[in-house]
């Protein structure tokens, strides 16, 4: 479960790198509540994730929250349009496709296979 948890703390963290890559300044200026959305979608697993490492076992509300936030991510990215043209997208989206993506898939086999109390 340890690898599930750093999974999902990889992932927060491959979006948020992503983010900051893109641009965050012109993001929050272009659109700030978007923004900050897409902020707390990657951030909040982190945290749940962080707090479950060093607080065990990482519970399944905590790892419901952050498919919720993962979710959330990847349907405001519209992930399904832009893995058509992944290979033409800067870097940093990149990142933020993989965060999202990936972060969907690790939460939901950490929701199927909670931990057990320590």
């Amino acid at each position: 479960m340890k690898y599930l948890k750093l999974g999902v703390v990889i992932c927060g963290a491959l979006g948020l790198a992503g983010m900051v890559m893109t641009g965050i300044g012109a993001m929050l200026e272009s659109n700030s509540a978007s923004t900050i959305v897409m902020l707390i979608a990657f951030a909040l697993p982190v945290l749940m994730a962080v707090t479950g490492l060093a607080r065990p076992p990482f519970q399944a509300w905590q790892a419901g929250v952050s498919l919720a936030c993962f979710a959330l991510a990847a349907f405001k990215l519209r992930i399904w349009n832009i893995l058509e043209v992944i290979t033409v997208v800067p870097m940093g989206l990149r990142l933020i496709v993989a965060g999202a993506g990936l972060g969907v898939i690790v939460s939901v086999v950490a929701v199927l296979r909670p931990e057990a109390n320590a």
